[in-house]
């Protein structure tokens, strides 16, 4: 069983280059035109609970399967100069999306021990999901070593490769954010 806590936050801002429409939880619609300044914010807090199976040991190799929960906490948004319900705002508009949910993940973990004390390894996860509009993956990719110092104590490092890919499909248009 093993468990982590990541937590992420980027903030961006430029100028957009089509006009696009974010549709408000009331019913009612921001849109931002072409050529208004947007600033973007995507924050994303991911605390991953895994369990490995080992179908294959031998001496120096063990292969396992992973399932597990990545609970997720991702929050989308824009703010700019807009048009709200068709009326031109004079003021900064803000509106932001975000969603806590329990991300099913499925996936494979390989070590191999170089000798008594070093192994070396890694493991991929994936998942994916197409709901209503919406559709994502997320993609945890690991490789690690570690030397161990006593039979119960090891040092390790480590290197982490995360991709997130949120999209909404709305009309022609697509918004979505693709974090690594």
């Amino acid at each position: 069983l093993t468990a982590g806590y990541y937590y992420f936050k980027r903030e961006s801002d430029g100028r957009a280059d089509r006009d696009f429409v974010i549709d408000t939880d009331d019913g009612g619609t921001i849109e931002f035109n072409a050529g208004v300044e947007v600033e973007a914010h995507f924050d994303w807090t991911l605390v991953p609970i895994t369990w490995a199976y080992s179908f294959y040991k031998t001496e120096d190799l063990e292969v396992a399967s992973i399932l597990g929960l990545h609970w997720a906490d991702i929050g989308i948004g824009f703010a700019g100069r807009a048009n709200v319900n068709g009326s031109p705002v004079l003021s900064f508009v803000d509106e932001s999306e975000s969603l806590l949910a329990p991300l099913p993940v499925i996936g494979l973990r390989l070590d191999h021990a170089l000798n008594d004390r070093w192994v070396v390894g890694g493991h991929a996860q994936v998942f994916s999901l197409t709901y209503d509009d919406y559709s994502g993956n997320l993609i945890d990719v690991r490789i690690q070593g570690e030397y161990w110092i006593t039979d119960n104590v090891s040092l390790g490092l480590g290197y982490t490769w995360y991709n997130v890919d949120i999209t909404k499909r709305s009309g022609g248009f697509s918004v979505g954010a693709d974090y690594r």
